[in-house]
Order: structure tokens, then sequence, then C-alpha cells
């Protein structure tokens, strides 16, 4: 597999999972619809806290992905579509391979990356992550975190530094091996 191959496949998985935890992170807002919305009450619900981390979180996501597809729409004379978080993941997918090879898009993977950390924070506060050691790529620096949300490994340093939950054994053989 190419580089840009895996850096496009990388790209439309980070697209895919900001996408989700925008979503996510709406819910936590009042974005979701709920039985009985509408119907009058005799008292008024009590007010639940402003989570400025969800709506930051959504914010951040929506305007890096406005960017790149404005990007994508001028450079490819294409279609622009609606500005929903959703429609414009899609629309980006499509043209990952095209973004992996953009000079300009260097920083695309880490970008997304750390969109969809802040976000799952914002999400999922109580899935922080917990810190399992040194990271094993050499010259790195950076500690692993272990996530419940996706299910992966990460490092602290590195976004490209990512294993699933089917890569830990391998990882565990590495960790073993390090001096």
């Amino acid at each position: 597999m190419r580089k840009t191959e895996g850096r496009a496949e990388r790209i439309r998985e980070l697209l895919d999972e900001v996408a989700r935890l925008h979503e996510q992170c709406g819910r936590l807002l009042g974005g979701n619809v709920r039985p009985g919305v509408g119907k009058i009450a005799k008292k008024p619900p009590a007010a639940a806290p402003f989570n400025i981390e969800a709506a930051e979180a959504r914010s951040k996501i929506q305007s890096f992905l406005i960017q790149w597809a404005r990007v994508v729409v001028v450079q490819r004379r294409v279609s622009a579509p609606r500005c929903e978080v959703s429609g414009l993941a899609a629309f980006l997918g499509t043209h990952a391979a095209w973004m992996a090879e953009h000079p300009s898009a260097g920083d695309v993977p880490d970008r997304l990356a750390s969109l969809a950390a802040h976000a799952r924070y914002a999400a999922f506060p109580e899935e922080r992550p917990q810190s399992i050691g040194r990271c094993v790529e050499p010259d790195c620096g950076g500690r692993l975190l272990r996530r419940t949300e996706p299910a992966q490994i990460e490092c602290s340093r590195d976004p490209g530094h990512v294993w699933r939950s089917h890569q830990w054994l391998d990882l565990r053989r590495r960790i073993g091996q390090r001096p």
C-alpha cells in the first residue's frame, strides 16, 4: 500500500470519528430528540448546565471541515456540500485520496486526531485515557494512553502511533522487549 493510500484511509477513519463525536457532543447540548418534547408540563424541567467543552468541540470540528470543504470545492471545481457536519465529513471522505496528496494537507490527520481527542474528552469525560507507559516507537518520547472509546492505545506525542484492540498483543510484546 502506498503511503498516500494509507494516509487517505486514516483521513477517512478520522472524518467518520469526528462526525460521530460531533453528534455525541450535540446530544450533551440537548440536540437529540426526546419523547415528550413539545408537551406542556406543569413545571419546567431543571436546566442542565451548559457544556462549554461539547459546544467548543462541535464548533471546532465544523469550522475545520468547512475550511477543507472550501479548499476542495475551489480547487477541484465540484459542488459544495451542505454545511452540516455529517455531510461535510462524507464529502471530504470522498476526496480523501486527493487530500492525502495535497501539499497543504500535511497536518490534516494530526488536526483531525486532535479534534477527535477534544470531542471525545467532552463527550466521555468519565473515560479519560489511562497512561500505560512510554511509547514503543524509536525516539518518540510520548506516553502510551489507553482509551475505551474507541478501544485503542495511542501515543500522547504522535497521533500516528495508534494500536487498535486487535494489535494489543503485538504491542504488549514490544513493551516487554524494550530496554
